[in-house]
């Protein structure tokens, strides 16, 4: 009895330890797998399919014509159409997308589909890049899409392992795995097209994938698959992630993003770098390193060492995300920050309001009242303040007055002063005087505003309290607002035309001079105001 139990002992000792080495086993087969099923879950929904006839010259090649071998499919008839495919990535949200150039040139009736299975055929070609290969297009998605996470050339090494996503032959997010064979190899990839530093992998590419991402075992796009060696096996090449980057971000920046005068310069701070702050949320960083003088950031107040967590709604972690966050954003508009100073979080403005190409004009404004100025004299903040309120538009009596408007509106007042009734007539509109002070506690980050080569200080303005609904102002789809800031006008093209709009009486002088800007052969006039926390400009027809 003593014997068996003793061999049921080592028995059980002998399975328990053959089910901890195979729960050992197991969990190390699961780690290994799940580490690349994590970093094809975390890649795979930025990858997008691309499809397409694409048509060729007469006797052309279509398996030579495109270094990625991305073209699959029969010729029709006359021997000059092919099914084209390829893959792109996503790179923002809103449906940029950046492929290679020759996966979309030539392409007719393009088709993109995204992870989810959608199907979208209205496809904007944005621009592309000839030296590096590359293209940026768009489509309107239903929803958000997720944008491919971008890792660093720097961080990549020989033997590193590497996953392929892309739509070979036509089999939409197909996986292949693989190392590093080569960085930094240049490549001649036709007679029209080399590359200076390219990523070599032995990760299957098949005629559909160029354009596609190669990523890390963290999902992070290192390379775009760009080509293979014909000929040959396991021999492929990707643009460098860097390089995409920095050419995505010049395509955005000259064509969908060209309010690049914010006067910015950044750094990008990795995890556990100097200057990393404690606050940061694993992912790289974007800290100010300068700040130009005078440009729309420092009038927003950053100042460098301010780190970038958000603007216009988008997460920054590169000078690309940053670039993205400008997208259609125009001169007219005002881009609302979240900066990280000092371990504090704050909010900025950033307003354009203008292309800012003369960083040091300044508008002559001319001042409104000769008596307390000279003519043509260039009116500084300083100068701007001196203006005084205006008279009190209160009523001194109950009785009636009736005028008219330019439209022949009547306009029934009560007894108030003269100025305003004229300010009513010629322009439609009732207005309060904010003071240089009230401007400043309103308006902090609009202290300067760049207007095209010119710059304006203002101190001041006055407040559009009512509107006749027969306004001048009220053309055209830009109409004045009651609650909108006036704060200059300029009438024509004449130097001494131009007018800072501190107060009730400064508008009032410009009203009196109607008259004479018409005999002038002034046929418009432009109102700079500000609506909400934006600068605008509104052109107004005399007559």
């Amino acid at each position: 009895m003593k014997t068996i139990t003793t061999s049921c002992v080592i028995i059980l000792l002998f399975v328990t330890i053959e089910s901890t080495l195979g729960l050992d086993r197991d969990a190390e087969r699961m780690a290994i797998k799940s580490g690349f099923v994590k970093a094809v879950a975390v890649a795979a929904p930025s990858v997008v399919s691309i499809q397409g006839e694409k048509q060729y010259d007469a006797g052309e090649s279509p398996r030579t014509s495109s270094p990625g071998r991305t073209d699959q499919g029969s010729l029709n008839k006359d021997g000059v159409t092919h099914i084209g495919m390829g893959t792109g990535v996503v790179i923002d949200e809103r449906g940029y997308i950046v492929t290679n150039y020759h996966v979309v040139k030539g392409l007719l009736k393009i088709q993109i589909t995204t992870h989810d299975g959608t199907i979208y055929r209205d496809v904007e070609f944005i621009r592309n890049d000839l030296k590096t290969d590359l293209a940026l297009i768009k489509i309107n998605p239903e929803k958000p899409l997720k944008k491919i996470r971008m890792g660093k050339l720097r961080e990549v090494e020989l033997a590193e392992d590497v996953i392929a996503i892309g739509n070979p032959f036509g089999y939409q997010a197909s996986i292949s795995r693989g190392i590093v064979s080569g960085l930094h190899r240049p490549l001649k990839a036709s007679e029209t097209l080399s590359y200076d530093d390219v990523i070599q992998t032995d990760a299957a590419i098949n005629p559909g994938n160029s354009g596609g991402p190669l990523i890390n075992i963290n999902g992070e796009m290192i390379g775009l698959n760009a080509a293979v060696r014909e000929g040959a096996e396991n021999i492929a090449f990707a643009i460098p992630v860097d390089i995409v980057a920095e050419t995505v971000e010049e395509m955005i920046s000259r064509s969908v993003a060209k309010m690049k005068h914010h006067g910015l310069k950044f750094a990008t701070l990795e995890p556990g770098e100097e200057g990393y702050p404690a606050e940061g949320d694993g992912f790289d960083c974007v800290r100010v390193e300068s700040v130009v003088a005078g440009s729309p950031a420092e009038s927003a107040g950053l100042v460098p060492g301010d780190i970038v967590l958000n603007s216009n709604g988008l997460d920054i972690h590169s000078s690309l995300d940053f670039t993205c966050s400008l997208i259609n954003v125009t001169v007219m508009d005002s881009v609302k920050m979240r900066i990280l100073r000092s371990g504090q979080e704050e909010d900025a403005v950033l307003a354009f309001a203008g292309t800012g190409q003369g960083e040091n004009a300044l508008v002559a404004f001319k001042a409104n009242r000769p008596e307390t100025k000279e003519s043509g004299e260039v009116v500084s903040d300083a100068g701007f303040q001196l203006a005084q309120s205006a008279p009190s538009y209160a009523a001194d009596d109950s009785h009636d007055n009736t005028t008219h408007n330019e439209a022949g509106t009547a306009i029934s007042q009560t007894n108030v002063n003269p100025r305003a009734i004229e300010v009513r007539t010629r322009f439609g509109v009732e207005v309060s005087p904010v003071s240089a002070e009230e401007y400043k506690q309103l308006y902090p980050h609009l202290t300067v505003v760049s207007l095209g080569e010119s710059k304006i200080y203002p101190a001041g303005g006055v407040k559009v309290t009512d509107i006749d609904p027969a306004s001048i102002f009220q053309v055209k789809s830009e109409k004045i607002r009651v609650d909108d800031l006036i704060f200059g006008i300029v009438v024509g093209d004449k130097p001494e035309n131009r007018w800072g709009i501190t107060s009730c009486d400064d508008l009032y002088y410009v009203a009196d001079r109607w008259e004479d800007f018409i005999a002038e052969g002034n046929t418009s006039l432009r109102v700079y105001l500000i609506r909400g926390e934006t600068p605008y400009f509104l052109d107004v027809e005399l007559k």
